[in-house]
C-alpha cells in the first residue's frame, strides 16, 4: 500500500460552492437592499443615543445636553413673569406695551412647557427601569425640545426688541437693556 491509498477521497463529497451573500444580494431588489440598510442605520442610531442619554443619566443623572437649559429657561419664566406683574393694569396701556405683555406670556408659556418637558427625562430614582424610561422620554423628545427651544429663542428676541425700542424711546441717551435677555 502506497501512501496515497491512506488519504479520504473527500473531492467526492464536496461537489458544489455554499451560496455566498453576494450572490443573496444580486438576487435582491435594490429598493429593498437600500430599505433594510437604511432600517439597520436608523436602528444604530437610535442604539447610539439611547445608550448615550442612559450613560448621561446614569453618571450625572439628568441629560447632559439640558445642563443650562433647564436654568435659563427658569430664569424667563421669571423674567417674563415679573414684565407681566409690573404693567399697571389701571393704565391704559400702549400698543407696544401690549406686544410686550403677549411675548412675555409667550416666553413663560414655552419656558414652563420646557421646563415641565425636561422634568420627564429625569429618573424618579436611581434604579435601572425608572433610569431606562427617563432615556427612552429623552431620546423621543429631543425633537419636540429642540422645536421649543427655538420658539423661545423667537419669542425672546422679539421681547428683546420690544423692551429695546420702548426704552430707547423713554430714555434716548440711556445704552439699550438687554442684559437680563441674552
Amino acid at each position: 500500500m502506497s501512501g496515497r491509498d491512506h488519504k479520504p477521497r473527500l473531492a467526492s463529497t464536496v461537489t458544489t460552492n455554499p451560496p455566498t451573500l453576494a450572490a443573496k444580494v444580486d438576487r435582491m431588489d435594490p429598493a429593498s437592499a437600500i430599505g433594510i440598510a437604511s432600517g439597520a442605520i436608523a436602528f444604530l442610531e437610535f442604539t447610539f443615543k439611547f445608550s448615550a442619554a442612559l450613560f448621561s443619566i446614569v453618571t450625572d443623572a439628568a441629560p447632559a445636553n439640558y445642563d443650562g437649559l433647564e436654568e435659563a429657561c427658569r430664569k424667563m419664566r421669571d423674567l417674563a413673569s415679573d414684565i407681566v406683574l409690573s404693567q399697571n393694569a389701571t393704565i391704559p396701556q400702549s400698543p407696544s406695551q401690549l406686544a410686550v405683555i403677549s411675548l412675555s406670556n409667550q416666553c413663560r408659556l414655552l419656558a414652563e412647557r420646557i421646563l415641565r418637558k425636561l422634568g420627564k427625562t429625569k429618573p424618579a430614582c436611581r434604579k435601572l427601569i425608572p433610569i431606562v424610561k427617563a432615556a427612552v422620554k429623552y431620546v423621543c423628545s429631543k425633537e419636540e425640545l429642540s422645536v421649543l427651544q427655538r420658539n423661545l429663542d423667537t419669542a425672546r428676541s422679539q421681547l428683546q426688541l420690544h423692551l429695546s425700542t420702548i426704552h430707547a424711546y423713554v430714555y434716548p441717551s440711556s445704552v439699550p437693556i438687554t442684559e437680563g435677555l441674552s
